[in-house]
């Protein structure tokens, strides 16, 4: 029974290489065949691809699991810092933007709409 992860990982990446050409196959053997029969490999097909994302979720998990994260540098976190403060501001910025643009686009309308009514008021 495997214990280490690296092993788990290469079993069930195994597992999805087999699942994969079972798919092939499937594929392969679905050609000229009736609409129901079709069907039925189409259904067969989908269950593998669902076997598949499942087993590729865990192999997710199995190197995540694995990773060992280095502490960061106080240089390094002052830098990240640094970078989280801008960005920040990037955000606020463009907010401010965004809403003077709003701003802009909402006195055009009214403008228009304003013109509109004078128009429509002379020709009446």
């Amino acid at each position: 029974m495997p214990n280490d992860k690296e092993d788990l990982r290469q079993r069930n990446q195994q597992a999805i290489d087999a699942l994969n050409s079972s798919v092939d196959r499937l594929r392969e053997l679905r050609k000229g065949k009736e609409l129901t029969i079709r069907k039925r490999f189409d259904r067969e097909i989908a269950r593998a691809n669902e076997q598949i994302t499942d087993l590729e979720l865990i192999n997710g998990h199995l190197t995540a699991a694995a990773t060992v994260i280095d502490p960061i540098s106080q240089e390094t976190q002052a830098r990240l810092d640094e970078l989280a403060a801008r960005l920040d501001q990037a955000i606020r910025n463009d907010f401010k933007i965004n809403a003077a643009f709003e701003t802009v686009l909402d006195v055009i309308s009214f403008a228009e709409e304003v013109g509109a009514i004078i128009d429509t008021h002379e020709h009446a």
